[in-house]
Parts: C-alpha cells; sequence; structure tokens
C-alpha cells in the first residue's frame, strides 16, 4: 500500500457457500470495486477462497481482522454461518443482516419454522438487530448491501470522532 492510500474496512461476508456462492462472489467483487475519492475503500472476506490449515483457524483470524460483518440468509442452515455470526457479535462488530430467497414464497421469520428462521429469530433478533428483506432480486439485494455498508461506515466514524472529543475534554 502506497503512504497515500487508506486502509480499507475489511466485510466480512458469512452465508451458506453452495447456496449463494454466485451472489457472494458477485458481492466481493462489488465491495472490492467501490471507491471514495478514489481510494478503495473497503475490501470483502470471503473465507472458502483461503488455503489454510483450519477453516476455523481462518473464520477466528479474518473476523478478529474484520470491521463489519454481513450475513446472508436464505433457505440453507449452516452451523458455519452461525458460528461466524457468534465471533462477529462476541468482536463487538456491527452486524447487518439480510434474507435473500429467489423464491417469493418465504415465509417470515416471526411464522417460520425452518432452522434458518428459528436462529434469525431466537439468535440475531434478541440483539435487536434488524433483518433485512426478503429480497429476491440479487441486483436489488447488493445495492441495499452497499448503501448499508457506506451509511455504517458514517456510523463508525461519527462514533470515533465522538470518542475523540470526549477523550479530549
Amino acid at each position: 500500500m502506497n503512504a497515500d492510500e487508506v486502509e480499507p474496512f475489511k466485510v466480512f461476508i458469512s452465508s451458506s457457500q453452495k447456496e449463494f456462492e454466485k451472489l457472494r462472489n458477485n458481492l466481493k467483487a462489488i465491495i472490492d470495486e467501490e471507491k471514495l475519492v478514489y481510494q478503495r475503500i473497503f475490501k470483502a472476506i470471503l473465507v472458502e477462497s483461503r488455503k489454510g490449515t483450519s477453516i476455523q483457524l481462518d473464520i477466528n483470524k479474518e473476523i478478529n481482522n474484520s470491521s463489519i460483518y454481513v450475513g446472508l440468509f436464505g433457505r440453507t442452515y449452516s452451523e458455519i454461518s452461525v458460528e461466524e455470526f457468534k465471533k462477529a457479535r462476541s468482536n463487538l462488530l456491527p452486524v447487518l443482516i439480510y434474507r435473500f430467497r429467489k423464491d417469493r414464497r418465504i415465509r417470515s421469520i416471526i411464522s417460520g419454522s425452518s432452522d434458518v428462521d428459528d436462529f434469525l429469530r431466537k439468535e440475531v433478533k434478541q440483539y435487536g438487530i434488524r433483518i433485512r428483506g426478503p429480497y429476491y432480486d440479487e441486483d436489488k439485494l447488493v445495492e441495499i448491501i452497499m448503501t448499508d455498508l457506506v451509511f455504517q461506515v458514517v456510523e463508525m466514524v461519527k462514533e470515533c470522532a465522538n470518542i475523540r472529543k470526549v477523550i479530549g475534554r
């Protein structure tokens, strides 16, 4: 990295790998290309592309180095995605959660009875985390995620500025 470049915010993308492989790769490409004043401001992290000795070690390392967690949930329940969410929460990362389905017949998480619905209802909503969606169009979902990432970064910068004000008093 050159001296005049900024370190991008690392965005950990979590989802069922098989269910959302194309979406994950498209989202990573768009996140990685996002620029502000000629600077890349985000870097997407997809653990499955790593060639480490242990997926759990890779997950822990990347979540520890991330700034924001993005969870994509659909029909397939994934223990790994649940663990990634829990690790992100324990690291106090900002968490953005999205529900995506290619099928418009999805039930709400309030009335749904799938393992994914149970997880979202019991593990995510209890923290007051907003679950966006369901979305049915990948392009629209990616647009929403990118907008939410920008707003999240603005909130993080405001929080940092407020902390600096308090320290400076």
